[in-house]
């Protein structure tokens, strides 16, 4: 039965407290002095357990965006989609006032999906399309609708540094002339999560 350690022993398994004030909990595992630290719990209530996966209130940033503003797209263009609301965002990390673009402070293993929606626009050729630090990623399928208008959507995933990577949503319509988005939170929106820290 592993000893319950107290502040400050280091060289210890079972379960240890790192110190008085930091409130770091540790579970080790093995027989040895020191044993391997299997998992963490910091004051905040992040878990981080072996081999560096991270599970907790602050440490896997989530969001959820859309666009609550129409925005007109030009024909063959490939043009940054402006989601300007937010249902959650759980770590401040998308902007949805300026660069409209996601760029989380933790690395890591990001899923990213996106839909955009051209409204009353049957049949339109359109296509979405990932930028990773300002740089064409991924894209996503083209797609042409004939009864609730147009749009296409996508999903991928991203490593990234938790500093300064950041992934932004473009789209082009090929309508041959200008037309418009479908602004509603289930037409055109952007969202992402840390599915596995670094």
């Amino acid at each position: 039965m592993p000893s319950i350690i107290q502040a400050g022993n280091a060289a210890s398994t079972g379960l240890v407290t790192t110190g008085a004030t930091d409130g770091i909990l540790e579970l080790r595992s093995g027989t040895t002095a020191g044993g391997t630290v299997a998992m963490t719990v910091d004051a905040a209530q992040n878990i981080v357990l072996a081999k560096g996966i991270s599970v907790g209130a602050s440490a896997a940033p989530a969001f959820s965006a859309f666009q609550s503003s129409v925005q007109v797209f030009a024909n063959n263009v490939s043009t940054k989609v402006q989601f300007q609301s937010k249902e959650f965002d759980t770590a401040v990390a998308f902007d949805a006032t300026t660069n409209f673009r996601f760029t989380p402070q933790i690395a890591g293993y990001y899923l990213v999906s996106a839909f955009v929606t051209f409204g009353a626009n049957a049949n339109v050729a359109t296509e979405l399309i990932f930028t990773k630090n300002s740089s064409l990623s991924k894209r996503g399928g083209w797609n042409s609708g004939t009864d609730f208008g147009s749009g296409s959507g996508g999903s991928a995933t991203f490593f990234l540094n938790g500093s300064t990577d950041f992934v932004e949503v473009f789209s082009k319509q090929l309508s041959g002339s200008t037309i418009n988005t479908s602004a509603a939170a289930s037409d055109t929106y952007f969202q992402a999560f840390l599915a596995r820290s670094a």
